[in-house]
């Protein structure tokens, strides 16, 4: 924080600066150090531009720094001050377009008091109401830097503590009014970050410790910011893989189709179709859907794949298989499923039009127990 002269410095750092320490104190689990330079310093170490501040940054190890500029109509005996906030700097670590997003993020969070006037006899009320805003914007700006680096789980801490302090607070100030409308999405954001993490950890290893962080991430991302696509989207899997919910699923899915005309859904239904085995032709209609909209089939591959070790006789699953592999050009890998689900055929419904589709992706003869293979298109 960069003052304008030793005398103001002086006075803020007694007024402002201690009134701000207590503050962050108070509201923060996580411990938080702050580094001040009056203008003096600042001129002798010569960091006016921002390589040379960044260079500071490195030096004292500190995460990001604030300018405030504090302008009076009479140095020794002002009656009448301006404050402002002027710029923000980010550590080198973070890199250039975390530093970019940084601006900007400080850019909307200081724009509703960029500037602060009151007179000499307003000086304490203004000073408390300066420095609750400036704690504020630390912590947003902390918090913000910790999200776009990856550092989820501090991210949740400082944004969700501030999140907190926030919504009890009754006072319409400019900060603490953008606070409460950005807040509660940047909290969903990293909530949905946190359950996708968890997701994919449990895809990785199939602990049911996973699956339950999922579920309670989702749950803490839906409080800030209810009844959202992803959420359904999410949840849809949830019920499907912790329950074999086949119900719960499809009212997510449901969800998600009245929310958003985002289609990804469509995979999920299709599956859930493919899994219930009451008819694989509407399944592969479904999917025919499902394949005009952009997504990791090899992920999905994968997790029909663990699906298909945990339940071998769905042999529904195999025709699911087919298709994506299929769609992914693996050629060897459709005929391998393809020729497991034939083997199995005798149980399904309409089993002559699934073998006739079937052969459509194949060039070959069909036999009483499998599909063999003269040509593959």
């Amino acid at each position: 924080m960069i003052l304008k002269n030793n005398k103001q410095f002086e006075d803020i750092k007694r007024k402002l600066i201690k009134e701000f320490e207590e503050l962050i104190k108070l509201q923060s689990t996580k411990d938080f150090e702050t580094l001040y330079l009056p203008r003096n310093r600042v001129l002798k170490l010569n960091i006016l531009s921002e390589d040379k501040q960044k260079q500071l940054l490195i030096n004292t190890g500190c995460t990001f720094l604030i300018q405030i500029k504090l302008f009076s109509n009479d140095i020794d005996n002002p009656d009448y001050y301006e404050m402002s906030f002027n710029y923000g700097v980010l550590h080198l670590t973070y890199g250039e377009e975390i530093a970019k997003k940084f601006k900007q993020e400080f850019l909307n969070i200081t724009q509703p008091a960029r500037n602060i006037n009151y007179k000499k006899h307003d000086i304490i009320k203004v000073i408390k109401t300066a420095s609750k805003q400036l704690t504020y914007i630390c912590k947003f700006l902390l918090g913000v830097t910790f999200f776009l680096n990856g550092e989820l789980s501090d991210a949740a801490i400082i944004c969700e503590e501030l999140h907190n302090e926030i919504i009890r607070n009754k006072i319409n100030q400019p900060v603490i009014n953008y606070l409460k409308n950005n807040l509660p999405y940047r909290c969903y954001e990293i909530n949905m970050f946190l359950a996708i993490q968890s997701y994919d950890k449990y895809n990785i290893a199939f602990d049911e410790m996973h699956l339950e962080t999922f579920l309670i991430y989702l749950q803490k991302a839906n409080n800030y910011l209810p009844d959202t696509y992803s959420y359904f989207l999410l949840m849809s899997i949830f019920h499907f893989i912790k329950y074999r919910d086949i119900k719960k699923a499809r009212e997510c899915i449901n969800n998600c189709r009245k929310i958003s005309e985002n289609n990804t859904w469509r995979y999920i239904d299709a599956f859930l179709t493919v899994y219930e085995e009451q008819s694989l032709l509407t399944a592969y209609r479904k999917y025919k859907q499902a394949f005009k909209i952009q997504y990791n089939l090899l992920i999905l591959s994968s997790f029909i794949e663990h699906i298909l070790e945990i339940e071998p006789h769905k042999a529904s699953l195999h025709f699911a298989l087919g298709l994506i592999y299929d769609q992914l050009g693996d050629q060897e890998l459709m005929q391998q499923h393809f020729n497991a689900f034939i083997i199995n055929i005798d149980g399904f419904k309409q089993k002559d039009a699934l073998l006739s589709l079937v052969a459509s992706f194949i060039d070959c003869e069909i036999t009483d127990t499998c599909l063999s293979t003269s040509k593959i298109k």
